[in-house]
């Protein structure tokens, strides 16, 4: 009997805290629950710890509307509804609700705010992250990372896995071991320090530097596509592939072999080359700007 009434009482919302009010609750789940949350605006801090319990500590946001915190061995949802006014909007992202959640560090989580900061850290399982505007923050993940934000910066720490992140106003930064990352920026410069064997990249900035750090393995297929920003690729070991740069209006710095670029007819400079057996494939263009590779 006391186990029916537990498991009621675990399905039950809570709807019933005010708008501001202080929040502290802690509900039993499973290993690696799927987790969704979604908050309007706000910081939002999530943590993987080693227990099958979900922790929900802090402020909600002032004009909350709703609250709602329900979980099952397999799933936990965490909703934070809010109507904020054309004033408080003003205020920015240090309104709104200020929570810190701890998770299992196997769950999975998908997230979405609007003027919404997240930083994750120790969450094993994928990770999906949206926000309008607001900063995004992933560290000591083991899975799939996707993010996407249109205003805020990017920035991936202590990574193994998957990447896929877009900001359309922001910087993406990424640290860690990947085999596959695609980042994105149209105003924004992109870093990336890998210490994988990246076998698939793409890294694409229409307003921002690329500047890349990697390994690669043994067929990598690589494409750097910038409008107007610099270009910067470091290998870090011995590369096996067939390589094609361009640039319209820029410079062509190859350190890796003794091959030159050539002057366009019109415009530009182009190369193409082939290191090792040539099995995998490196694109790099820009619009305006140089192009160093070593």
């Amino acid at each position: 009997m006391n186990n029916i009434v537990l498991s009621v009482a675990l399905a039950i919302p809570s709807l019933a805290l005010a708008a501001g009010e202080s929040i502290n609750q802690i509900k039993p789940t499973g290993e690696a629950p799927k987790v969704l949350l979604e908050n309007v605006r706000g910081k939002i801090t999530v943590k993987g710890w080693n227990k099958q319990e979900v922790s929900v500590v802090g402020n909600l946001d002032e004009q909350t509307d709703r609250f709602e915190f329900t979980s099952s061995d397999s799933d936990v949802k965490i909703v934070i509804d809010s109507q904020p006014n054309a004033r408080s909007w003003n205020t920015g992202n240090n309104q709104g609700s200020h929570l810190t959640i701890h998770l299992p560090l196997g769950a999975s989580l998908e997230a979405e705010g609007f003027a919404t900061d997240f930083n994750i850290s120790g969450i094993l399982g994928d990770i999906d992250l949206e926000t309008v505007s607001g900063e995004l923050r992933v560290s000591g993940n083991r899975s799939r990372v996707d993010l996407e934000t249109v205003s805020g910066d990017v920035v991936i720490n202590d990574h193994e896995g998957m990447v896929f992140a877009e900001s359309v106003s922001g910087d993406i930064d990424f640290a860690g071991i990947a085999t596959r990352l695609e980042l994105e920026s149209v105003q924004g410069d992109i870093n990336v320090n890998n210490q994988g064997k990246l076998d698939e990249g793409e890294f694409n900035s229409v307003s921002g530097d690329i500047e890349t750090k990697t390994h690669t393995g043994n067929k990598p297929h690589l494409e750097y596509n910038a409008v107007n920003g610099d270009i910067d690729i470091s290998f870090l070991n011995s590369i096996n592939a067939k390589v094609e740069i361009d640039t319209m209006n820029g410079d062509i710095q190859n350190n890796l072999t003794d091959d030159l670029a050539s002057k366009q007819r019109w415009a530009g400079s182009s190369l193409v080359y082939t290191v090792g057996d040539g099995d995998g494939d490196i694109r790099i263009s820009t619009v305006s700007g140089n192009i160093t590779i070593e």
